[in-house]
């Protein structure tokens, strides 16, 4: 890691006057939590500071996050003069204008020095003027964190209750391999200034009596195949129908799909049909490399948790796809 690239954005922080953040379409608790721990951190600094999300508002489990209500879902006519008159543009969580789809053109036109703060593999360097990537970190939040300690501001209960979303979720509760022992000397840091690891947890995963019922037809109609090392689950649009459920309410729904002890993968197909689209989680145990998986379709993440997305195939013809490749990897 470079830290003068830390350097230089808290330099580019201090100097602008106007600064726009957003992150990638359907945004898990990463992504959300560490908008949210820049939103409030910069906000706190005296700048003007705006949210754009791409075809998302915030999930309801995350709601309860201070300034959640900043983050506005993008709609070119109200906020492309934002994007045009920021001195800074912070992208976070994702490192490929594709992962914004149209917000991503507005952005590239924009004159504003941009700023990538990410951990996946496969940045896309010529969209930033700085770029904060540690393929290492165990979240974007991560870094984040970092760049508030360099910037020498202090973390206060709101910030932190963001970072420990963050770090929380993208860590599957602190159990993945990306947990190493300065997560914890963070997430003690957080405690310290008011996080109380309880309330968090249960106002992410705690669900509706609707969600319930979702998760229990997802759990009824998993499939298991190649003697049990990988395992399906599905959710179409009748499931979400019958529930009065959206593919806003299912965070920690693709870690599910790894429970069967015998799982060394695991993959969660949620249908979207409004947009004929399906979007693919992918899960593994140990080394097996995912990742491999969805890079081939345009997706992207890391070794244990990547995504993809299919567009005109039914979920019958996408697991058969995936178990093609899945079954080469094994």
């Amino acid at each position: 890691m470079d830290f003068s690239n830390y350097i230089g954005c808290i330099e580019l922080l201090y100097a602008a006057d106007n600064i726009v953040i957003t992150t990638h379409i359907n945004p898990d608790g990463d992504a959300i939590g560490s908008a949210l721990a820049l939103y409030n951190f910069i906000a706190d600094m005296g700048k003007n500071v705006h949210v754009f999300l791409m075809d998302s508002t915030v999930p309801e489990n995350m709601k309860f996050l201070k300034n959640s209500n900043k983050i506005k879902k993008y709609v070119p006519e109200l906020h492309n003069k934002y994007i045009y008159e920021a001195d800074v543009i912070l992208m976070v969580d994702f490192n490929n204008l594709s992962r914004i789809k149209l917000l991503g053109n507005a952005i590239n036109n924009s004159s504003a020095k941009k700023v990538i703060i990410d951990h996946h593999i496969g940045v896309d360097e010529t969209i930033a003027d700085i770029y904060i990537v540690d393929a290492e970190a165990a979240a974007a939040g991560e870094l984040v964190y970092n760049l508030i300690k360099f910037a020498k501001m202090n973390i206060t209960k709101d910030i932190a209750e963001a970072l420990y979303v963050s770090l929380m979720t993208d860590t599957g509760n602190f159990r993945f391999n990306n947990v190493r022992q300065h997560i914890f000397e963070i997430v003690s840091e957080l405690i310290k200034v008011g996080v109380k690891p309880n309330y968090i947890y249960n106002s992410i995963y705690n669900q509706s009596i609707n969600q319930i019922r979702l998760l229990g037809m997802v759990y009824s109609n998993m499939e298991v195949y190649l003697d049990g090392k990988l395992t399906f689950i599905v959710i179409d649009d009748d499931m979400f129908t019958k529930t009065k459920t959206s593919n806003n309410e299912i965070e920690g729904y693709a870690d599910k799909a790894l429970l069967l002890k015998t799982a060394v993968v695991g993959v969660l197909i949620v249908e979207l049909k409004e947009k004929n689209e399906l979007r693919v989680s992918l899960r593994s145990r140990d080394e097996f490399d995912v990742r491999q998986i969805a890079v081939k379709y345009n997706g992207g993440g890391h070794i244990n948790a990547s995504g993809l997305r299919f567009h005109d195939l039914t979920i019958a013809e996408a697991k058969e796809i995936l178990i093609k490749d899945i079954k080469v990897l094994l």
